[in-house]
């Protein structure tokens, strides 16, 4: 029997302020560089019994070879090494993308190759070996290589400010948050839904029953782990 096992490192930021003029116009700026973008049309998971696979789907007007920019969260594993996500354009290998660092990053497939998209729909897939799903928040396909990039610039400062001791509130008490239909007296715990963090940090892995399993977490600065166990024998 086989469950599906999650785990979330949640790191919050939730402070916002006035835009300026000048960071107005870099916000304009940044949308237009994103209308270079082919638009995502839907994403999906699935597995093969050997892979993990998650899918998204893009639709192309054109024919052509196309950069591609990811934002992902790759494992570290007991030798050092990180998640390699193997790439498949259509159902066909099209490379391989090899992080060398762990946290949420931009990346792009291994030499900077272009993928080849036929004109209409394409799903571009991105699988890792079970029990590990891939961790890929979203990409970016255009034929302009600086459009397919994620800046890291807040992320980084994020991160600076957690190695510093500096913490948010969360401001779970606004009434704009919705509490979810989770028993209160669950773990001794209340769940919310929509509850607007910054980043979060998290894994998903399928195991066989009876497996047993080991976490461990390091931080500078104080946090928890939520273990959370969901889906149905597969």
């Amino acid at each position: 029997m086989r469950t599906y096992f999650f785990y979330m490192l949640l790191s919050i930021l939730l402070s916002t302020v006035d835009a300026t003029s000048s960071q107005a116009q870099k916000m304009v700026a940044a949308v237009n560089t994103a209308n270079a973008t082919l638009p995502v049309k839907s994403v999906s998971e699935t597995t093969d019994g050997m892979f993990n696979f998650k899918n998204f789907e893009i639709e192309v007007s054109e024919e052509g070879d196309y950069y591609a920019g990811f934002w992902l969260l790759p494992s570290k594993y007991q030798d050092g090494n990180f998640t390699k996500f193997n790439l498949y354009v259509n159902g066909v290998s099209a490379g391989v993308i090899s992080p060398s660092k762990g946290n949420w990053q931009f990346a792009q497939i291994d030499g900077n190759e272009r993928l080849h998209l036929v004109e209409g729909k394409n799903v571009i897939s991105l699988a890792t070996p079970i029990p590990e799903f891939p961790a890929v928040e979203n990409i970016k396909v255009s034929q302009e290589e600086d459009s397919v990039r994620f800046s890291s610039d807040l992320y980084e400062n994020f991160l600076a400010d957690a190695s510093n001791g500096i913490t948010y509130k969360t401001g779970i008490q606004n009434d704009a948050f919705l509490q979810s239909n989770i028993p209160a007296h669950v773990a001794g715990m209340t769940y919310y839904s929509n509850v607007p963090l910054l980043y979060s940090f998290y894994g998903i892995f399928s195991f066989t029953e009876g497996q047993e399993i080991f976490l461990t977490s390091t931080s500078k600065a104080e946090h928890v782990i939520d273990v959370v166990y969901y889906g149905k024998p597969v």
